[in-house]
């Protein structure tokens, strides 16, 4: 009997010590679990904080250029002050209409009747032409050369 009561004692001991290191592992494993989450927490409020941060930079440059823009009324009249003359001669133009310098002064012109082509001003024969199909008229607006055959619609400002 005592023989088989040694390789029992032997048998339990072996599995004592193997519960044992069963034990450390799982408390080793639970003591890295809970460095881990602490780790997480921390990185956790570092990218708040870093959010926070661009948050409040982004606030900050908003501000800024609210700031450069006029908020009353003074600063926009001053504005409208510099404006440049053909800003202002857009501003007395109808919305179909653009402002053209002329030897006569200034015209509000429309779009080409023919096929809605921008006209523009020639100097050096003194006429208002369509730049897509080449139709042109006086300053009165009179058609001279086809492919147009309406005459052109023209506002005078000066």
């Amino acid at each position: 009997m005592k023989i088989t009561d040694k390789k029992s004692s032997k048998k339990s001991i072996n599995e004592r010590d193997k519960i044992k290191s069963m034990i450390e592992t799982i408390k080793s494993s639970r003591a890295q679990n809970q460095k881990i989450k602490r780790e997480k927490k921390q990185l956790d409020k570092i990218e708040s904080k870093t959010k926070a941060k661009k948050k409040q930079q982004s606030q900050e440059k908003k501000k800024k250029t609210q700031k450069r823009k006029p908020s009353n009324k003074k600063n926009k009249t001053q504005k409208t002050n510099n404006m440049k003359s053909s800003e202002k001669d857009k501003n007395k133009c109808p919305p179909n209409m653009s402002p053209l310098k002329t030897k006569d002064g200034l015209l509000c012109v429309g779009k080409c009747p023919h096929s809605g082509g921008p006209i523009y001003y020639n100097p050096s024969i003194d006429k208002l032409v369509c730049k897509w199909h080449g139709s042109q008229f006086k300053t009165s607006g009179k058609v001279l050369t086809p492919p147009a055959m309406e005459n052109l619609k023209i506002k005078k400002i000066k």
